[in-house]
């Protein structure tokens, strides 16, 4: 405990206090890093004890001026690949870009700044309870996700590959994140109070950290039920300036096709293609679309794809980023995408602030994809961030999750990271397969314990086959969603809080 006071002592000064909010910010992307695809596990355990010290006693401003800047420099330190995207995919100046990047860190900033001002008032008052900091923090996460739809980087991504996540089927993201939060509540309040015991809470969560430690050895221990299915991912490797070029159409569908036989004969019994595989509607016939139908025909096995779909409506037809089923030569089932990603795929100010692909609507609700094997839940790229859709997935009866992907656009392999994170959380969350085909990115394999199988990765063919277990079991969190979460900051409402000592109270 010495060591981490010498490492983030309380700051005296105002300015002191932003300088240590804002190097903390940039710290906390190191939650997420490891040698392979998982978290940093028990590094972001600690790794919010200088936020949480900052803004103790900060007051109401300084607290909010404090959890904002935190706020800005975990965006721009996780995000730092997002203004060369900017430039790329909507043909903006380095200016614009950069000015577009200050806007989203800006909208980030706000939860955290609420935040840091609940905490810096209150802790003016009384002593506040590390219960009631991390219920704190944890409506910022709440507000991030569910307010401003970018769950990106959330705490319990951090415990992806270690023992902690497994409580997520129990408690969700969001109930995990406060956990971690509180960790760090409780020993930002002994460095800022060094003398004296423990506060009793401290029991409280040990008795709770343990109960999820040994819940998450039972369960990551525990055998693997389910039947056996041979999955295959096929990615050609087209740049992805390529992917939506006309010339070159025909080609890049019989590179997929080839690499499509060939998972086949590697005992593939489903053939899993990313989003946006093809670039052609299949509901007009075409050339190209006669090509593929016939090639699905003798196939033998199942051909999941993703591709464009458009319904007619008034005054213009609907269009949506959809993923199809192919079977013995004909078209199945169809998933529309729920959650659009704002400016690249839909226009929400308009079509003058948005990509000259931002011309897509939302999915009414998630639907389940059948095939041969298995009932297929999809949840397309970003969609991965959110838990609602393989939720309602997995309640709906999917055996199976897919998450078909495209990474390429981001211009940088670090930016899927996440995504890979959060696609096995949801498999966690569910206890389901997740199996991932991306292009521009990594594509994985995920059991139901969350431990993520890579098969290929960036911009180079693959044709990868893997075994997955198909289940149909029931996780509390499948019908409970946020529900802990939301009963932590209820609690945390109330007054959880003892009186500061005055001077001459016994220690």
């Amino acid at each position: 405990m010495h060591l981490l006071r010498s490492a983030f002592p309380a700051p005296r000064s105002p300015r002191g206090r932003l300088c240590l909010a804002f190097a903390a910010g940039g710290l906390w992307p190191l939650a997420f890093w490891s040698s392979g695809l998982d978290g940093a596990g028990p590094l972001a355990w600690l790794l919010l004890v200088p936020l949480f010290v900052v803004v103790d006693g900060a007051g109401a401003r300084l607290g909010a001026a404090c959890g904002a800047l935190w706020a800005a420099a975990a965006t721009l330190a996780i995000a730092w690949w997002m203004p060369a995207t900017l430039a790329r995919f909507f043909d903006l100046g380095a200016p614009a870009s950069w000015a577009a990047m200050a806007l989203l860190c800006l909208a980030m900033a706000l939860p955290y700044a609420g935040c840091g001002a609940w905490i810096g008032w209150s802790s003016r008052r009384a002593r506040v309870s590390g219960w009631a900091v991390a219920a704190a923090f944890t409506s910022a996460e709440l507000a991030r996700a569910y307010l401003l739809g970018n769950p990106v980087a959330l705490a319990a991504a951090s415990q992806v590959g270690w023992v902690a996540a497994q409580a997520v089927d129990l408690v969700g993201p969001f109930g995990l994140g406060f956990v971690i939060a509180w960790c760090s509540a409780l020993i930002a309040q002994r460095l800022r109070t060094p003398r004296g015991a423990w506060p009793r809470e401290a029991i409280l969560f040990a008795t709770l950290a343990a109960i999820l430690l040994v819940y998450g050895v039972a369960r990551i221990s525990g055998p693997t039920a389910g039947s056996a299915l041979r999955v295959a991912v096929v990615e050609s490797g087209a740049r992805a300036e390529a992917r939506h070029q006309v010339e070159g159409r025909a080609a890049r569908l019989e590179r997929h096709l080839a690499l499509s036989r060939r998972a086949r004969a590697a005992g593939a019994e489903l053939v899993l293609w990313p989003e946006s595989a093809i670039d052609f509607y299949l509901r007009e016939a075409s050339a190209v679309r006669d090509a593929l139908l016939d090639a699905s025909a003798g196939l033998g096995a199942d051909l999941v794809l993703g591709a464009p779909h458009y319904r007619a409506a008034r005054p213009t037809p609907r269009y949506h980023a959809s993923v199809f089923v192919l079977r013995d030569g004909a078209v199945g089932d169809r998933y529309d995408k729920v959650h659009l990603v704002p400016f690249a795929e839909s226009a929400p100010l308009g079509p003058r602030f948005a990509g000259a692909r931002a011309h897509f609507s939302a999915g009414a609700t998630p639907r389940l994809l059948e095939t041969r094997f298995a009932r297929l839940g999809a949840f397309v790229c970003g969609e991965a961030m959110f838990p609602d859709v393989a939720r309602t997935h997995a309640r709906n009866g999917a055996s199976l999750l897919i998450n078909p992907s495209n990474d390429g656009w981001y211009g940088h392999p670090a930016a899927a990271r996440h995504l890979v994170q959060a696609a096995a959380l949801r498999a966690v969350e569910n206890r389901r397969s997740v199996v991932r085909a991306a292009s521009g990115g990594p594509s994985v394999s995920i059991d139901p314990r969350g431990r993520i199988e890579p098969l290929g990765h960036t911009q180079t063919p693959v044709s990868a086959v893997a075994t997955v277990r198909l289940s149909t079991v029931a996780t509390p969190y499948q019908y409970t969603g946020e529900l802990a979460a939301w009963i932590a900051l209820v609690l945390a409402a109330q007054p959880l809080w003892t009186r500061r000592p005055q001077q001459g109270d016994p220690e």
